[in-house]
Order: C-alpha cells, then structure tokens, then sequence
C-alpha cells in the first residue's frame, strides 16, 4: 500500500501534488461548481491549476468565502453601506444583508479544524511567536513569482484577509508568511477586545477518531506508530483497523514467541 498525505497535512502545508491530485479525484467540474456556490465572480475554468489558485479572486469575495467556514456554512453577503439619511435624519434608503447556507456545519468545523493546522504546524506556524497565543484558523497563500501574497485568519469572534502585492504585478519578493502574517497579528494585537480566545464547539455529524497516520484507517493499539486524533462526518469516518500494522493472532504469536526463545539460547 503506497504511504498517503493526510488532506489536513497537505492543506496545513501547501502540498501542491496532493491537492491536485485530490481535486483530480474528486472532478475538477465540481471544483468549479462549489467555488460558485461560495460567490466567487472570476471565470473559472476546470483546470488542474485551479486547485492551486491560478485564477485571480477579489479579496473581499475571498473573505466572505471563508466566512462559511466560520459561520457554520453559512455565507454572508458583505455591506459597506448600511443606510442612507438626509439632513433630518429620514430614511432615504436601506440594505440589509442576506445570507444563504452553502455547506453544512460539521463541513465548516471540519475546515475550522483542518485550517487550524495551517497555523500550529503548517505555513503559518510563525504566528505563534507573534503573540498569538489564542487558537486561529488560517490559510497563507503566494503567487508565481511573488506577484501576491495574503493571509486569511478567523477565530469565532473575527476574521481578517491582508494581501500584499503592487497594482501593476510587479514581484514583492517575499511570500505570504513573511509579508502578510506579520499584518495580520499586529492588526489583531490591537484589537483585544474583539478576541474571547474561544474555539469552535464540534456539531452533531462530527466524530473523532484514533488513527494511523501511514494508512489513515483506525490505529492498532501498540502496532501503529505515533497515532494521531482525527475528525471525520459521521458517515465517512473510518471504521476498518490499519492494513500495514495489523494485530498479531494468536498462532502467529506463538510462532514468533518460539523464535525469540531459541534466538535467546
């Protein structure tokens, strides 16, 4: 059995193979299709590269994008203008903000969970020296040549998305860690008051799991090496024990108790 990526190792630590390969699997068709579902207005095309981010995206549409992650699927519709008042304070006009779910809770969790990584032991890990001591979810990202480089953060309480980059595409010479991260933390530093240091509550649909890293499949207590909590929907969770670390029957340990003892005449 060939040794698999986690998909929370390849997303924490930008495995651009990995992602491709999975967006191969599951139908670059259906890529396209949930990127519109999530209110993208690029023209995007099924291409490998789109997994990798090849199309151009408006920060603002990237923003509320990963705002379903935050929300428990739910995908807001940003305002910059509440309402409009004359001169004595009569109601000229009004937007009010609509909302719409796109993906269920347990999924936004998972994604929560999964992006948590990205800053505990992926591309974003430096944040943690940057005085946020709090548990974020976050994505650095950086273009070919360096043309772009953002991060997106969010806790429970607040999300924020820095990019970094020149109008007219010029390189800016460092990648996301390095040029927005920093931004980012000092922009969150400052604001306290908006930071309950919280994370997310599990909703129904979601289970945790013990694991083998190697084979993804339930770990074999005393056989897989460093196994590992994972969560999984309810209904796709692994129910079968690890293939490459199977428990040792009974015969088979006898067999191998009769070898240890005549090895240690």
């Amino acid at each position: 059995m060939e040794k698999c990526v986690s998909l929370r190792s390849a997303l924490a630590r930008s495995i651009n193979l990995a992602t491709v390969d999975l967006a191969m699997q599951v139908g670059l068709a259906r890529v396209v299709s949930t990127a519109k579902a999530f209110g993208f207005s690029t023209p995007l095309r099924p291409y490998p590269s789109l997994a990798l981010g090849a199309y151009e995206v408006v920060p603002l549409e990237l923003a509320r994008g990963y705002c379903a992650f935050a929300a428990d699927g739910v995908l807001p519709y940003p305002l910059s203008l509440n309402a409009v008042l004359d001169e004595d304070g009569r109601m000229l006009e009004r937007r009010h903000m609509s909302i719409k779910s796109v993906i269920s809770a347990a999924k936004s969790f998972i994604m929560s969970s999964m992006l948590r990584s990205a800053v505990t032991e992926g591309t974003a890990c430096a944040l943690q020296n940057m005085r946020i001591t709090f548990p974020v979810a976050g994505k650095t990202g950086t273009t070919n040549g360096f043309r772009d480089a953002w991060f997106i953060g969010y806790t429970p309480d607040i999300l924020a998305l820095v990019w970094v980059g020149f109008d007219d595409g010029s390189s800016i010479h460092a990648p996301g860690s390095a040029a927005a991260l920093p931004i980012w933390a000092e922009l969150i530093n400052s604001i306290p008051q908006y930071i309950s240091g919280d994370w997310f509550k599990m909703p129904p649909g979601v289970v945790k799991r013990i694991v083998c890293p190697e084979s993804g499949q339930l770990a074999v207590p005393g056989r897989c090496p460093e196994p590992k909590e994972e969560v999984f929907l309810a209904d796709t969770a692994p129910g079968d024990p690890c293939p490459l670390h199977e428990p040792v029957g009974a015969f088979r340990k006898i067999i191998e108790g009769v070898k240890d003892l005549f090895k240690n005449r």
